[in-house]
C-alpha cells in the first residue's frame, strides 16, 4: 500500500512546486511543500486511513469509517504494485467470504446537517 501511495504522489506530481501558484490549487501547493520535506506522511496517511489486515481488522475499520462519515459505499483495492495476482485473488476471496457479509449489515446514519439534493 505504501508503494502504491508513492506511485500516486509521482503520478499526480504532488512533490513538485507547480501547484503553488496555480489558481484554485494553492492548497495543494502548500501540501506539496510539506510532502517534499516529508514524503512519508502521505504513505502513512494512506495506509492508516484505509481498511486492511485480518478480516476482523477490516470489519472494525470499515465500521469506524461508516460510523464516522456515514459511509454507505466504499471501494476496496485487492492488488497493489507488484503483488502476485494469486495473492490478490486469495485476499478478494477471503474478503467476500468473511468481511462482505458483515459489512453489508452496516446501516450508517446520515451525517447531521448533510447537504440536501438540489432540485
Amino acid at each position: 500500500m505504501a508503494g502504491y501511495a508513492e506511485t500516486a504522489l509521482r503520478h499526480y506530481e504532488m512533490l513538485g512546486d507547480h501547484l503553488a501558484n496555480l489558481k484554485g490549487y494553492e492548497a495543494y501547493g502548500a501540501r506539496s511543500a510539506i510532502l517534499r520535506e516529508r514524503p512519508d506522511l502521505f504513505a502513512q496517511g494512506f495506509v492508516g486511513g484505509h481498511p486492511w489486515g485480518t478480516p476482523d481488522q477490516v470489519i472494525e475499520r470499515v465500521k469506524e469509517l461508516s460510523d464516522t462519515f456515514a459511509t454507505s459505499e466504499i471501494t476496496f483495492v485487492f492488488r497493489y504494485g507488484g503483488m502476485p495476482i494469486d495473492m490478490a485473488r486469495q485476499s478478494m476471496e477471503l474478503f467476500a467470504k468473511e468481511v462482505l457479509p458483515v459489512i453489508k449489515t452496516f446501516q450508517p446514519s446520515p451525517l447531521a446537517g448533510s447537504a440536501q439534493p438540489v432540485g
